[in-house]
């Protein structure tokens, strides 16, 4: 099942853990999602197509925007993502 959502700061805070691990992707960037864990832990993620998932950081140590543009860094190809943001 494939959930889509406008991502923002609240919205993943209220994201609660569920028996399996879930994603829930971006509306307007649908490669771009958080990934929920039965923990409960969240991290941002870029999954693109034929491509495994690439952690960009946790919900916990960076916020929605951030995250965003990460993935959009990344998806340009853009080397101007620090990579402390990358592994959080």
């Amino acid at each position: 099942m494939k959930h889509f959502a406008a991502l923002n700061d609240n919205l993943v805070a209220e994201l609660a853990p569920g028996p399996r691990e879930y994603l829930v992707r971006d509306h307007d960037l649908p490669c771009f999602g958080v990934r929920i864990r039965t923990s409960g832990h969240k991290s941002y993620v870029l999954a693109m197509v034929g491509k495994s998932r690439i952690t960009l950081g946790s919900a916990n140590h960076m916020d929605c925007a951030t995250a965003r543009c990460a993935a959009l860094d990344r998806i340009s190809g853009a080397a101007a993502v620090p990579s402390s943001i990358l592994t959080l």
